[in-house]
């Protein structure tokens, strides 16, 4: 057990992998999530919503890889950002907005990594991730995708 400052336990931690789809992006689109690959137990996945809830309160550190595949031209610019909810719908953290830029069709892979360092509310706060396209198009490779969440500091 990692403890903390005042010996706090802080071992709430999840590795989490996104679909196997390619779905084109056309404006807006929501990465979808498949399962977690290693996890605590503190936290909850709803693949329905595609997004993750955090079940104790704390202070975390959330990354985000997000990875794009120029699909029909060349210099494609994509971008990723994390949005949360802590109890009044989602909002983008501006912050974590990166951009990743296709060079063309054969060389077209980029990935990104969205970060932030986020106070939660067990039960409450919940992440997502989500992409769009800046300049032409590109296909989101899902498998590419994933979460890495770990818990800086208990409440």
């Amino acid at each position: 057990m990692r403890r903390g400052y005042l010996g706090q336990d802080i071992g709430c931690y999840l590795d989490a992998d996104c679909g196997s789809a390619t779905p084109a992006i056309s404006g807006t689109v929501t990465i979808s999530l498949n399962s977690a690959i290693v996890s605590s137990g503190h936290f909850t996945l709803d693949t329905g919503n595609d997004d993750i809830t955090f079940l104790e309160s704390g202070v975390y550190l959330v990354l985000f890889t997000f990875t794009a595949d120029a699909s029909s031209a060349s210099r494609a610019t994509s971008r990723a950002w994390i949005q949360v909810d802590q109890g009044a719908g989602f909002s983008t953290l501006v912050h974590t907005l990166r951009y990743g830029y296709n060079r063309n069709t054969s060389e077209g892979e980029n990935s990104v990594t969205c970060h932030a360092i986020i106070p939660a509310t067990g039960g409450v706060t919940k992440v997502r991730a989500q992409c769009g396209m800046v300049s032409s198009t590109a296909n989101v490779l899902e498998s590419a995708c994933s979460w890495s969440i770990s818990r800086l500091a208990a409440a």
